[in-house]
């Protein structure tokens, strides 16, 4: 998620990140775009490639307690639509 990256750290520093990178032209893309327009970033370097999936990134972490000592794992959903 947009939010919690680190363009809100840059943001929060008045700089003005640009994102780039490649998305498919689908359902998801439109989430994006929304999560950009939130966040007040522009979509200039992005591209639509109607030829792919847009990918989406899943994290789960694992831990116990009060303290993080577990894992966190990336599970790229493109790889399974």
């Amino acid at each position: 998620m947009v939010r919690q990256s680190c363009i809100k750290y840059l943001k929060q520093w008045a700089a003005t990140p640009i994102l780039c990178g490649v998305i498919g032209d689908d359902d998801r893309k439109e989430d994006f775009i929304d999560l950009l327009t939130e966040e007040n970033l522009s979509d200039i370097g992005i591209r639509i490639d109607a030829t792919r999936l847009t990918t989406v990134k899943t994290r789960i972490i694992s831990g116990t307690g009060s303290t993080f000592s577990g894992s966190m794992k990336e599970i790229d959903s493109a790889l399974f639509s």
